[in-house]
């Protein structure tokens, strides 16, 4: 019977003398399948798939977001250093996978835990760069524009979780500050607005809420009027004890001006 025929289903004969085929990497083996003997170090076996063979292409989609008609998402890219991207898919179907540039990173350190590092508003994106935590608007088919200073700490002032109010000038967001002296106990949790639109110099956001060990989740309410979020204090967790705050939304000086403050009931 020639050699590689089969006599009955399933079963493949050889002739004497040839090799079973093997994989790279693994043990030489025998025409009878007996493995040669070989020692390596621990972890250092070659192997034919390499960790960038296990990444590449993958990119999985994380948050989602919907605005006119458009679809966006964060997008993780492991063969890109493991940079977060965001994409868009227009109402016609046009998917655009590079709205942010290629060494721009979104993604927060508030909290230490991350999330809620972009936001959109009227097809504009605001986001947070890991690089340098500031917050950027970018418009479509523009760069990321700077909404907020430069803290004296590299990485010192730390922003998210924001959302626009419906006339489009202001931001609400958390922002975390890490002062120069640092330590844990240093750190403040705050509630800010600021100019949704840059215009001329970068100005310091105003402090709406303060005086909590974490505060999180502002929310706007649809006619801007109202503003809803969420604080608590160590060492409680967030699923231990928290407090739901609910206060007025109140311009301050020029009506036309992002500048505001919470009026509580």
């Amino acid at each position: 019977m020639p050699p590689g025929s089969t006599d009955r289903p399933g079963r493949v004969t050889r002739s004497p003398g040839v090799r079973a085929g093997n994989l790279p990497g693994m043990p030489d083996r025998t025409a009878t399948g007996a493995a040669s003997a070989r020692q390596l170090p621990y972890g250092s076996w070659p192997s034919p798939v390499s960790a960038r063979d296990l990444v590449t292409g993958v990119a999985e989609p994380t948050d989602v977001w919907a605005a006119g008609g458009a679809v966006w998402w964060s997008q993780s890219r492991p063969d890109q250093g493991g940079r977060i991207e965001i994409v868009r898919r227009d109402p016609d179907g046009t998917v655009r996978d590079d709205l942010l540039p290629a060494d721009f990173n979104a993604r927060t350190a508030v909290h230490e835990m991350g999330g809620g590092a972009w936001w959109v508003h009227d097809a504009a994106l605001f986001v947070t760069s890991w690089a340098d935590q500031r917050l950027y608007r970018v418009e479509p088919g523009g760069s990321p524009v700077p909404l907020t200073p430069e803290p004296d700490v590299p990485r010192g002032l730390r922003y998210a979780d924001g959302r626009v109010t419906p006339d489009g000038r202001t931001v609400i967001c958390v922002r975390e500050t890490h002062p120069p002296e640092g330590g844990a106990d240093m750190v403040l949790n705050e509630i800010v607005a600021l100019p949704a639109v840059p215009e001329g110099e970068i100005s310091e956001p105003s402090v709406l809420v303060s005086g909590y060990d974490f505060a999180t989740s502002p929310r706007i309410s649809p006619d801007g009027r109202k503003l809803a979020w969420i604080a608590w204090q160590c060492p409680n967790m967030p699923w231990d004890a928290t407090v739901l705050w609910v206060a007025d939304i109140e311009p301050l000086g020029d009506p036309e001006g992002a500048q505001c403050r919470l009026v509580r009931p």
